[in-house]
C-alpha cells in the first residue's frame, strides 16, 4: 500500500495570501518513505473539476502550471524545471488531485482551506436556504438523529412568510401561506396584521393542527375556515376585528368545520352582515367542538350560528352587541343538532341568549345553565314561521338571570311564538331564572310581550313544558308594566304536560296567567302548582289572576288579589267554556276579589258571578274536581266490544267536543293500523284517527284487553288516540 505525505513549510498560516513552499510530495511503499518522483497535482475549485490556479511567489502574480509536476525528489517544479513554491489564495478552497508518473491517482481531497477562509465559507453555507440541514440534532442519546432544519420544520411562524404587522400593509398572503400549511403547529407573533377595508370573498383556509395567536390582532376584512382542514386544530388567543371592513360580502367571520376543533380565548368584533363563528359548513357537521374562554362584540347577525354538528361545548362566553342579534343561533338546516352545551354566559344589549331557527333537520339535547343577560330583549327565543319539519327535544335553560336596568329592553324571558304546522316541541325545560327590572315595556297590545309566552298559532305539537323556579323582581321605575298576562298560553295544535310551578313574582309587581285556546286533553296537562304571584293589575285587559282550561291542575298556589279581580277564571276559546274537570285544592289567597271568596267566572256567560262562592254555574262534583255547566268531560272504566276495528261501547258522559274516555278492548276485538270506527252509546259509527292529524289513520295498533285512550274531535268529526 502506497500512502501519500505532504510535506508542508506553512508561511503566515492564517493570512492572505497563503504559502506552502518549499513543496515536497513523499509517499509510502512497503513502509519506506520514497519521494513522489514525476508526479503530478491537479489544483480544482472546491467541489469541481474546474481549475483553479496556483502561483510561484506570495504576490500571486506568476501561476505555476495545472497540474504542477513534481522532480526526481518530489520537489514542486515550476515550468522552467526550477523548484518553487507553491502559493495559493488565502480566501479560497481547493480541491486537489494527485496522480503519479502513470497517471493513476494515488490521492484526492475536497474542501482543502485556509482556516479563515473555512469559517466564511461556513458562515455562508449556514446562512443559506439549507444551512440548517448541515446541522446535526438529536433530543436524547435514544432519540433519532435528524437535523436542525427538520426539527424547526416541526412548526411554523408567521415571521417565515413575511408578516409586516403594522395594520395598514396587508398581511392576509403571508398568513393564507402559513395557516395553509397542512398538520403543523403554526405561531402567530404579536402585532397588528393588516386585512384591508374589504372583507375578503374567500377565507383563509386553516389547515394547521394548532394556531397559537396571542397578542395578535387581524384588523379589517379577514375570514377564516376550517372547512378544507383536517380534524383536531387548536386555536388559541388573537383578536379579529372585522368591524373596520365596510364593504365585500360573506356571512361568518371564523367556520369551524371539522372534528375535534377548538377555539380558546379569542375575541371577535364584527358589524351587521355577519356572525362570528358558524359550525358547520356542509354535510356531514363536525363532532366534538370545543370554544372557551370566547368573547364577541356585534354589530350585526348572531354572535354563534350552528347549522349541525354533535357534542358542542361553549363556555366562559362574554358578548355584548346593540340589540339586533342572537347570541347563539340554532338552525339545523344542514344536519342534525345533537349535544349542545352552553354554560357560564355573560350578554349585554342582545336580542336573544339562545334562538331556535325553523328547519328540515332535528335539535335536541340542548344543555344552557349559567347566565346573565343586562338589557337583553329575550332569554330564549323560538319564532318559527317556516323551515321543514324538524323536532326540537329536550331543550334545557337553567340558572338565568336577566337585568333590564333601564326598562326599555325586556320584552320576553322566554318566548316560543310559532306559526309552522310540522314542527313539534317535547321536553322544553326552564328552571331557576330570575327576572329583574323596571319594566317600561306596555305588552299590553301584544301578547308576545310577556315574561313567559308560548304562543303557537297553527298546529304544532307541545308535550312536556315545564317553567320552574322562578323569581321576578320588578320596580315601577320608568313608566312601570302593565301586563295582558305574564304567562300567556295560546297553542291551537297538541298541548300535552305543561307545568308551572315555583314561580314567585316576590310580592313586588303583578302576575296574570293566562291561557288561551289551549287543547289539552288529560288530567295534570296543565300543572300550576307552588305558585305566590301578585295578582293582574287593573289595567290588564283581562282582570283575572289566572286564565285556565279544562283539566288543569291548580294547587298550593298564593294569591295575592285587588278589588277588581277573581283568583280564577275558564279560558276563552276552549269547548265547552270553562274549566271542566279542573282540580283546585289547597290554594291560599288574600285580598278581596269581587263578591268575596270567588274562585270562578260563570262557567257559560264568561261573566263575573253576581254574588259570592264558585259562580253561577260553577258546581264541584267529587273531591276537588270542578265541573263547569254541569256536564263531565270524562269517563273512564268503560269496555270496548263490537269487532275488529269496528268498536262499540257505552258511558255515562253526554257526546261532546273534548269528552274523554278511557277504557279496555274485551278480549274478542283488536285494533289495527289503518280504517276503523267507534259507536259510542249507539250514536252511530265514527272514524277513530290520530291525535297528532285527525284526518290520518292510526299507526301503532292495539290488541286484545289493552287499554285504550280517545277523545272526541267534533271539527274533525272523529275519535282520536291520544298516545298517536
Amino acid at each position: 500500500m502506497k500512502k501519500l505525505i505532504f510535506l508542508l513549510a506553512l508561511s503566515a498560516f492564517g493570512q492572505y495570501p497563503l504559502t506552502v513552499t518549499p513543496w515536497q510530495a513523499i509517499y509510502t511503499n512497503g513502509g519506506v518513505a520514497v519521494p513522489c518522483s514525476n508526479c503530478y497535482v491537479y489544483t480544482y475549485f472546491a467541489g469541481t473539476n474546474n481549475a483553479q490556479n496556483t502561483y510561484t511567489s506570495y504576490t500571486l502574480g506568476t501561476a505555476l502550471p495545472n497540474p504542477i509536476r513534481t522532480n526526481s525528489a518530489g520537489y514542486a517544479v515550476s515550468g522552467s524545471n526550477a523548484i518553487t513554491g507553491v502559493w495559493v489564495s488565502g480566501t479560497a478552497c481547493y480541491h486537489l488531485v494527485f496522480k503519479n508518473s502513470s497517471a493513476v491517482t494515488v490521492w484526492e481531497q475536497d474542501n482543502v482551506c485556509n482556516p479563515a477562509a473555512i469559517a466564511t465559507n461556513l458562515q455562508i453555507l449556514l446562512a443559506g436556504p439549507t444551512g440548517a440541514a448541515q446541522i446535526g440534532y438529536k433530543y436524547s442519546s435514544s432519540a433519532t438523529q435528524r437535523t436542525v432544519q427538520s426539527r424547526l420544520r416541526d412548526e411554523a411562524s408567521s415571521m417565515d412568510f413575511g408578516c409586516v404587522r403594522n395594520g395598514a400593509t396587508s398581511d392576509v398572503a403571508c398568513l393564507r401561506a402559513v395557516l395553509g400549511i397542512n398538520g403543523i403547529a403554526v405561531s402567530i407573533v404579536p402585532g397588528s396584521y393588516g386585512g384591508g377595508t374589504a372583507i375578503i370573498g374567500t377565507p383563509i383556509s386553516v389547515l394547521a393542527s394548532s394556531v397559537y395567536a396571542e397578542g395578535a390582532i387581524f384588523v379589517g376584512g379577514f375570514r377564516f375556515s376550517t372547512a378544507a382542514a383536517v380534524n383536531g386544530l387548536s386555536w388559541v388567543g388573537g383578536t379579529v376585528d372585522a368591524s373596520t371592513a365596510v364593504t365585500g360580502t360573506g356571512t361568518e367571520i371564523f367556520m369551524l368545520a371539522h372534528d375535534h376543533q377548538s377555539l380558546i380565548d379569542t375575541r371577535f368584533i364584527f358589524g351587521r352582515n355577519y356572525t362570528a363563528i358558524q359550525i358547520c359548513s356542509s354535510s356531514p357537521c363536525p363532532t366534538d367542538v370545543n370554544i372557551d374562554g370566547l368573547e364577541t362584540t356585534a354589530n350585526g347577525q348572531s354572535h354563534i350560528t350552528m347549522t349541525g354538528g354533535k357534542r358542542v361545548r361553549i363556555n366562559n362566553w362574554n358578548m355584548d352587541g346593540t340589540g339586533g342579534e342572537a347570541g347563539l343561533a340554532l338552525l339545523s338546516n344542514t344536519d342534525d343538532i345533537d349535544g349542545v352545551s352552553v354554560s357560564n354566559v355573560t350578554a349585554v344589549n342582545t336580542a336573544s341568549m339562545l334562538q331556535l331557527a325553523g328547519s328540515a333537520k332535528d335539535t335536541r339535547n340542548v344543555s344552557y345553565v349559567g347566565g346573565t343577560c343586562t338589557n337583553c330583549s329575550t332569554g330564549f327565543e323560538s319564532q318559527i314561521g317556516s323551515g321543514g319539519a324538524g323536532k326540537y327535544q329536550n331543550i334545557a335553560m337553567s340558572k338565568i338571570v336577566m337585568i333590564d336596568v333601564a326598562g326599555t329592553h325586556m320584552t320576553n324571558a322566554i318566548l316560543i311564538s310559532n306559526t309552522n304546522t310540522a314542527q313539534v316541541f317535547s321536553n322544553l325545560d326552564f328552571e331557576g331564572w330570575q327576572v329583574y327590572g323596571a319594566r317600561a315595556i306596555n305588552p299590553a297590545s301584544s301578547a308576545t310581550s310577556q315574561d313567559i309566552s308560548i304562543i303557537s298559532t297553527h298546529s304544532a305539537v307541545m308535550d312536556h313544558v315545564r317553567v320552574r323556579n322562578f323569581t321576578l323582581n320588578y320596580s315601577t321605575a320608568g313608566g312601570g308594566f302593565v301586563p295582558t298576562g305574564n304567562v300567556y298560553l295560546q297553542n291551537n295544535g297538541t298541548s300535552t304536560n305543561f307545568e308551572f310551578s315555583g314561580i314567585d313574582s316576590n310580592g313586588s309587581y303583578t302576575f296574570c296567567f293566562q291561557s288561551n285556546g289551549m287543547a289539552f286533553s288529560t288530567p295534570k296537562d296543565l300543572w300550576i302548582h307552588d305558585n305566590r304571584l301578585s295578582g293582574c293589575s287593573t289595567n290588564a285587559t283581562t282582570a283575572t289572576a289566572y286564565l285556565i282550561n279544562a283539566r288543569s291542575v291548580f294547587e298550593n298556589n298564593v294569591t295575592t288579589l285587588n278589588a277588581s279581580q277573581p283568583e280564577l277564571s275558564p279560558a276563552s276559546g276552549t269547548t265547552p267554556n270553562g274549566f271542566s274537570y279542573a282540580e283546585i285544592t289547597a290554594n291560599t289567597k288574600t285580598g278581596t276579589a269581587p263578591g268575596g271568596s270567588v274562585f270562578c267566572y260563570d262557567c257559560t256567560a264568561q261573566t263575573p258571578p253576581a254574588s259570592g262562592g264558585v259562580g253561577a254555574t260553577c258546581t264541584q262534583t267529587t273531591g276537588p274536581i270542578w265541573n263547569c255547566g254541569g256536564n263531565p268531560l270524562i269517563c273512564t272504566a268503560l269496555t270496548f266490544a263490537g269487532s275488529a276495528d269496528a268498536l262499540t261501547t257505552t258511558g255515562a258522559c253526554t257526546l261532546v267536543d273534548g269528552l274523554l274516555i278511557q277504557g279496555r278492548l274485551n278480549n274478542s276485538v283488536s285494533l289495527s293500523t289503518g280504517a276503523s270506527t267507534l259507536d259510542y252509546n249507539g250514536g252511530g259509527t265514527i272514524s277513530i284517527k290520530k291525535a297528532t292529524n285527525p284526518a290520518n289513520n292510526i299507526g301503532v295498533g292495539f290488541v286484545a284487553n289493552s287499554v285504550l285512550t280517545l277523545t272526541y274531535d267534533a271539527a274533525a268529526p272523529a275519535w282520536v288516540v291520544n298516545s298517536q
